[in-house]
């Protein structure tokens, strides 16, 4: 019988074109991220960050013994999963050593980790689809995946604050004429 499922590896030469490395002809294989809440071709798997991004780890085993102890978090969760991927505006935290990191798109479209304060753990989705749940409750579709209640005034396109520790909305900032976006 065939084997069912997706491919477990990822060269490096096949590689997202998101991920920045150093050493591409070095080694053969890369750390392929599992399915979640963002595409594959505009993530990372959290061991390839740590380990050749942030550099925190140098192996892949050290990389999955910092998560199965439950050191990072990943928008406020903590991640035990070596292929968990992170996108597009996540926030990647270390308690213990209080460092933060927001991923966010650098030049030539590649995640770039950006060092923010500790405080704050808000975080930017764009509005990509709106629906009715039973109880005439009007809720919104994040770009990861994530689901909030909103107010009718909102749209498709339109940037949501949310507040990860309160999961509620903070700010809406509208897609119109004269605003700052990134295509």
């Amino acid at each position: 019988m065939a084997r069912r499922g997706g491919k477990q590896h990822l060269k490096r030469l096949n590689q997202p074109k998101v991920i920045q490395l150093r050493n591409r002809k070095e080694h053969t294989f890369l750390l392929n991220p599992s399915p979640g809440p963002h595409s594959k071709e505009k993530s990372i798997a959290i061991g390839v960050l740590l380990r050749e991004v942030l550099n925190i780890a140098s192996t892949a085993k050290e990389a999955k013994r910092i998560l199965h102890e439950g050191k990072v978090l990943v928008d406020g969760r903590v991640v035990k999963d070596i292929h968990f991927q992170v996108g597009m505006m996540d926030i990647i935290s270390f308690p213990e050593i209080n460092k933060h990191y927001l991923l966010t798109v650098g030049e030539k479209m590649r995640l770039v980790p950006i060092s923010v304060d500790g405080g704050a753990l808000i975080k930017y989705g764009k509005v990509v689809r709106k629906y009715v749940r039973p109880g005439n409750k009007l809720y919104a579709t994040l770009h990861d995946g994530r689901t909030i209640s909103i107010d009718n005034h909102i749209k498709v396109g339109d940037t949501l604050v949310v507040d990860l520790k309160e999961k509620k909305l903070v700010k809406h900032l509208k897609l119109e004429p004269g605003a700052k976006c990134l295509i």
